[in-house]
């Protein structure tokens, strides 16, 4: 339970720096326009199109190429076409 607290605070301090100033946040080098959280993850929709996660990664949902291994800061997930929406579930993250 303490750890999965940790890493929802670490997602939701992720948020906050992302929402207080994205268009110069050097975690995306796009502006973000949407952000979806799930239990402990979270991604982030850029305005061209490009999609970043972080938090927990049990199961792959923010972090394909590295499953088990918790994300603490966003990461490009790379082999999208450019995505118009992002939403995260339990285990689960879909772009459409």
């Amino acid at each position: 339970m303490r750890l999965t607290w940790l890493i929802g605070a670490v997602a939701a301090s992720a948020v906050f720096a992302l929402a207080a100033n994205p268009t110069t946040n050097a975690a995306t080098p796009a502006p973000v326009v949407a952000i979806s959280n799930g239990p402990g993850n979270s991604c982030a929709l850029t305005t061209d199109g490009a999609v970043y996660c972080w938090g927990r990664n049990d199961d792959g949902q923010t972090n394909p190429q590295h499953p088990l291994h918790d994300q603490p800061t966003p990461v490009l997930i790379g082999g999208l076409s450019p995505v118009s929406e992002v939403a995260i579930g339990g285990i689960n993250a879909c772009a459409l």
